[in-house]
C-alpha cells in the first residue's frame, strides 16, 4: 500500500527462508526453489567458468576450428534445439582424443543435467536405496537429500508452487516405522491367504467392472427407445475395457462397432454382459465356499512367522558337518584343560518337557493317525525316546521277552503244524 505510514514491506518468500534458516524450523519457504531452479551460487558460477577456461585453452592449443564447433552446440543447446542426450552425443567425438578431455567432459555432463557419470544414484530410486547417514537432520523425520542426488525436473509448476513445495527434504521413517515390506519373509500358509485374497480381489473388481458397464449401457438403451441417437460420452475408457475383456480376441471389434453403430451393437453387447454377470457371480458363490476351507486351513498356521527361520536354523545345525565340527571342538577344548571330558555334554535340567511333548505328539496322531499308526508313534516314544534321553529304564524280563528265537524259521514251522502233521495253509 503507497503512504501506508510505516507499514511493513511485503513480505516474500525469500525473507521467510532466510527467517526459516536462522530459527532452525523446518518450512518449505523456497529454499528448494532458490537452490535448484532459481540463480547459481557465485562459486558454482566460478566452477563452470573455470571449467569453461580448461576446455577453452585445451581446443585452442590442439585445433581453434574445433572449439568453434564446441561453442556451436552450445549455443545449439541453449536454443532447445539440442537436448541435453543429443549434446552429448555430439560433444563425445569432440572430446574423444585424450584421456584428459573425457574427464573435462564427464564434468561438463554434470552441469547440463546428466548427471548419471557423476553420481551413484539413478533417477526415480525408491527411496529406501538412499543413503541418509551423512545427510542433514530437520526434526525427526525429515532428511535433506544427498547433495548428489537428481532432483527430476518438474514442468508444470506454477509461482506459487515453487514458493511453497520443497524439493530439498523428504521424510524417512524411523524408529519402529523403519521397516521394510519387501523383505518380510512370508511362510507358505501366508501365501495361501494372500493369493486367495488376491484372487477374491480380481474377481470383484471383474464383477463390479462388468456391473457398472451394465449401468452405463442401459441408460442408451431408453434412448433408443426414444428414437434418440445414444450418447456415448457416458462410457468411459475401463468401460470399454470391460467389454474386450468379455470378447476376448474380438473385443477391440466390438467395441468399434459399439462406436460406428452404437443402436446396433449395444442391443448385442448388453444381453451378453448380464449373461457373465450371473456366471461370474455364480461363480464367486462356488469360490466362497473353498477360499473358507483355505482360510480355516491356513489361518491359525499363518500365524508361526518365524517358523521359517526355525526350521533353517535346525536344518543348518542337524547336518552331518555342524555335528563333526561340534565333535572337534568339544576335543580342542578338553586338550586344552577348559572341559574335562572330550565328549559332548548336555545337562537336561527339566525333564517335563519331553512329557509335554509325547501328549502333543500322542494328541496329534490320535487325530491325523489309524489307530495302528497311532499305537507305533506311541511306542517309539516310550520305549526308544523317553530310555535313550534317560528319563526311565527298561525292564530286563522285557527285553528278555522280545528276544527272538535262535531259529526262528525252524519254530515258526512247529508252531504251525496240526496234530495230524499237516502245515497250516
Amino acid at each position: 500500500l503507497p503512504g501506508g505510514g510505516g507499514l511493513p514491506g511485503p513480505y516474500t518468500s525469500k525473507d521467510q527462508g532466510f527467517q526459516s534458516k536462522q530459527s532452525g524450523e523446518f518450512t518449505g519457504g523456497g529454499k528448494s526453489s532458490q537452490k535448484h531452479k532459481g540463480e547459481k551460487k557465485p562459486e558454482e558460477l566460478s566452477k563452470e567458468a573455470l571449467l569453461l577456461e580448461k576446455v577453452k585453452d585445451k581446443f585452442m592449443a590442439k585445433n581453434p576450428a574445433v572449439y568453434g564447433d564446441f561453442l556451436k552446440c552450445l549455443s545449439l543447446y541453449v536454443q532447445e534445439v539440442f537436448t541435453a542426450s543429443e549434446l552429448a552425443v555430439v560433444l563425445d567425438d569432440m572430446f574423444s582424443w585424450s584421456s584428459e578431455m573425457k574427464t573435462l567432459l564427464e564434468e561438463l555432463k554434470g552441469y547440463i543435467g546428466l548427471r548419471e557419470s557423476l553420481t551413484k544414484y539413478s533417477k526415480n530410486i525408491p527411496m529406501s536405496a538412499i543413503d541418509f547417514s551423512n545427510c542433514e537432520h530437520m526434526g525427526t523425520s525429515y532428511r535433506s537429500l544427498p547433495s548428489d542426488y537428481p532432483i527430476p525436473v518438474c514442468s508444470g509448476r506454477t509461482e506459487l508452487c515453487e514458493v511453497v513445495l520443497c524439493d530439498e527434504y523428504v521424510s524417512v521413517p524411523s524408529g519402529s516405522e523403519d521397516y521394510s515390506y519387501s523383505n518380510y519373509r512370508k511362510n507358505q500358509y501366508e501365501e495361501s491367504l494372500f493369493k486367495c485374497e488376491d484372487d477374491r480381489f480380481e474377481l470383484d473388481m471383474l464383477i463390479e467392472t462388468n456391473a457398472s458397464t451394465i449401468r452405463a449401457i442401459e441408460p442408451l438403451l431408453d434412448d433408443d427407445r426414444g428414437r434418440g441417437k445414444p450418447d456415448l460420452k457416458s462410457l468411459k475408457a475401463f468401460h470399454f475395457q470391460a467389454i474386450e475383456r468379455v470378447y476376448g480376441d474380438h473385443g477391440q471389434e466390438i467395441v468399434d462397432h459399439i462406436k460406428r453403430a452404437p443402436l446396433v451393437a449395444i442391443n448385442v453387447v448388453l444381453p451378453r454382459l448380464r449373461q457373465k454377470d450371473e456366471e461370474w457371480r455364480k461363480a464367486r458363490r462356488d469360490m466362497n465356499k473353498i477360499w473358507r476351507d483355505v482360510y480355516k486351513d491356513n489361518y491359525h498356521k499363518s500365524l508361526d512367522h518365524r517358523s521359517f527361520y526355525f526350521k533353517q536354523l535346525d536344518k543348518k545345525g542337524l547336518t552331518a558337518k555342524t555335528f563333526i565340527s561340534e565333535m572337534k571342538e568339544a576335543r580342542e577344548a578338553c586338550e586344552k584343560g577348559s572341559q574335562p571330558s572330550p565328549f559332548l555334554l548336555f545337562e537336561m535340567s527339566r525333564q517335563d518337557i519331553h512329557y509335554d511333548i509325547f501328549e502333543v505328539v500322542s494328541h496329534a496322531a490320535a487325530a491325523n493317525l489309524l489307530e495302528g499308526a497311532e499305537a507305533r508313534v506311541r511306542k517309539f516314544f516310550q520305549v526308544f525316546l523317553h530310555v535313550f534321553f534317560g528319563l526311565k529304564t527298561r525292564d530286563i524280563e522285557e527285553m528278555k521277552s522280545r528276544t527272538k528265537p535262535s531259529n526262528p524259521k525252524k519254530g515258526k514251522d512247529e508252531s504251525t503244524k496240526n496234530e495230524d502233521g499237516t502245515n497250516e495253509s
